[in-house]
């Protein structure tokens, strides 16, 4: 069974707000992976000067926000 199923099947449902959103997770981890190997092919240093300057400017999709 994937992680994902397996990490749902075994939620208790008093805390299911507490728990992480695994999709989500798993989606930025992996559009954080495309940034890094397009950076890498093109020689631009992707890392050196985030766009976001604090915690503030980040907002959770609205469907993340209501589960």
């Amino acid at each position: 069974m994937k992680f994902g199923k397996e990490f749902r099947s075994q939620m208790v449902p008093e805390w299911q707000e507490a728990y992480m959103h695994y999709d989500y997770l798993k989606t930025l981890l992996k559009d954080i992976q495309r940034f890094k190997q397009r950076a890498k092919a093109t020689g631009h240093p992707g890392w050196a000067k985030p766009k976001l300057n604090s915690v503030q400017s980040f907002q959770w999709p609205n469907a993340l926000a209501k589960a």
